[in-house]
């Protein structure tokens, strides 16, 4: 009877384990990219996603998902870049995978006045200046009040 049940187990495992190769497969670019940019990977599945259920054409998700990635991301470090540009390279990594999220959500209404208002967008950088220097004391007390925590 012992027999028996390995007759089936042992197929069963070894179709299990071969899926799960194939699935990580399928799946190891993506970890692979949200490792290294969650935003881009998270930008880049929603085109995917919208592109496959042919919502929009290609070249239009991809036109916006740029635009965004580059006005969230991109645009905010550098109206912060009078901060970021003292700090080492490493440092200046760290700063920013560890504000990511915030990052996004003050580029969010940039995205927004670029997309919809470019000439209003250029018209108020130095307004944006100011507020990436009010968010950049945000985080500057965030990371003071985790270093506390930690110590």
């Amino acid at each position: 009877a012992w027999w028996l049940v390995l007759l089936i187990a042992v197929p069963l495992v070894g179709g299990a384990l071969m899926m799960g190769a194939q699935v990580y497969g399928l799946f190891s670019p993506i970890l692979r990219l949200w490792r290294f940019d969650p935003v881009l990977m998270l930008v880049l599945g929603i085109c995917i996603a919208l592109g496959s259920m042919k919502l929009a054409a290609p070249g239009t998700l991809l036109r916006h998902a740029v635009v965004f990635y580059y006005s969230c991301i991109v645009l905010t470090s550098e109206l912060l870049n009078h901060y970021t540009k003292r700090l080492e390279r490493t440092q200046q990594e760290e700063f920013q995978s560890r504000h990511r999220w915030s990052l996004v959500g003050f580029g969010l209404p940039i995205w927004v006045l670029v997309h919809y208002f470019p000439l209003v967008a250029v018209a108020l950088l130095e307004v944006l200046h100011g507020a990436a220097a009010s968010l950049l004391v945000d985080l500057l007390a965030l990371d003071a009040a985790s270093d506390e925590k930690r110590t």
